[in-house]
């Protein structure tokens, strides 16, 4: 009698299915992956894919395809409403995606996968709700997208791509910018070493596409920084902002004092730290104040009020002052030396003013002894 032969287990995965296992090369692509969130479904969407990818989630890949060529939110639901209900072409795959999905979603947000065992499923969980569009979600959105701005050593490609990104980010939510947009918002965030180019794609009297506007950027050689030397948006207060003001003031015939030869740029470029009260030694920027004590009318020549050490020490070397032209004139009416240790009725308030004032600030031995004509 022949023993009965026993029939294998039926197989419940579809046919297709590898039983693919995830590996640790797999999971390193989520190590740097933020928890989803309300503000981090973007940069989650985009870890997920790529880990999708190395995996070989082709179902998954093949629905994200479908959603971006969706134009409107009623094609893009319809999608997502077609793979629900499809079954996993790997479900052995498929449910080993859905604990990946949970722990990198916040724990606040775990409720979207109650009862789903499918990685499928979950990824439409999420999709569903972070990419529902509304008002606040456009808003934050279209600000990001507008906002983007070429940083100072950044690449134009890197540049463009941010801006690519941020218009994805607008399309999910079915607010896409058109190409006009698209490219006025990348010449408007162009950083100032690409303003000549900027210029030069203004002037064309053909409006070039954005395709041809990003390879013009691409292709363009950056401006020198010694062009921008002038620029207050990012020099300003700093010392070559300074030493660009200087070079102004030489250039419209009101060198600084003593400033001869074209040597004022070199000058500035040892240019202190502001002072307490707010003012700069050997600022060029202002006429109206001693451009040392910030006193209004006060002549900066000698004024060493709150002076950095090392000018201080290279003034206090110098063996004879010269002090301002109005003690000058004093001097020569009263044809003798000034002490500041005497009185004189004769002597105005401002001279008196000005010399005590600098007498103060100085030490003994180096007060002021007499006045040069």
């Amino acid at each position: 009698m022949t023993a009965p032969t026993t029939s294998p287990a039926a197989d419940t995965t579809p046919s297709g299915d590898t039983g693919r296992s995830i590996t640790n090369t797999d999971l390193a692509l989520l190590k740097n992956c933020p928890l989803l969130k309300e503000d981090t479904f973007h940069e989650w969407r985009k870890y997920m894919e790529m880990f999708f990818t190395s995996v070989g989630a082709d179902q998954i890949l093949d629905m994200l395809d479908e959603l971006d060529k969706a134009t409107d939110t009623t094609q893009r639901e319809a999608v997502l409403t077609k793979f629900d209900a499809a079954t996993p072409t790997s479900r052995t795959l498929d449910r080993q995606l859905s604990p990946h999905i949970f722990v990198k979603t916040d724990p606040s947000y775990h409720s979207l996968y109650d009862g789903l065992r499918s990685g499928m499923r979950c990824y439409i969980a999420a999709i569903r709700k972070f990419q529902r569009s509304t008002m606040a979600r456009r808003f934050q959105a279209r600000e990001a997208f507008v906002s983007v701005k070429q940083k100072k050593k950044e690449s134009v490609e890197d540049y463009v791509k941010r801006i690519l990104d941020a218009r994805k980010v607008l399309k999910g939510l079915g607010v896409e910018p058109d190409e006009l947009e698209t490219k006025d918002t990348v010449l408007m965030g162009l950083n100032k070493y690409y303003r000549s180019t900027r210029t030069t794609i203004l002037a064309a009297t053909v409006e070039p596409d954005l395709a041809t506007i990003i390879s013009i950027l691409s292709s363009a050689v950056p401006d020198s920084a010694q062009n921008h030397e002038l620029d207050s948006s990012d020099d300003e207060g700093s010392i070559s902002g300074l030493a660009a003001a200087a070079g102004r003031a030489g250039r419209s015939g009101r060198p600084g004092r003593g400033d001869t030869q074209g040597k004022g740029k070199e000058r500035a470029r040892s240019f202190s730290p502001p002072t307490s009260d707010g003012f700069r030694w050997c600022d060029p920027t202002h006429d109206s104040h001693c451009h040392r004590c910030g006193r209004k009318g006060h002549i900066a020549a000698y004024c060493i009020h709150d002076m950095p050490q090392k000018v201080r020490h290279w003034v206090m070397r110098r063996p004879t002052v010269y002090v301002s032209e109005s003690a000058n004139a004093a001097r020569r009416h009263r044809s003798r030396s000034y002490s500041p240790d005497s009185s004189d009725s004769s002597t105005s308030d401002d001279d008196d003013e000005r010399v005590h004032f600098m007498n103060d600030a100085a030490p003994t031995r180096y007060r002021y002894k007499k006045i040069i004509a």
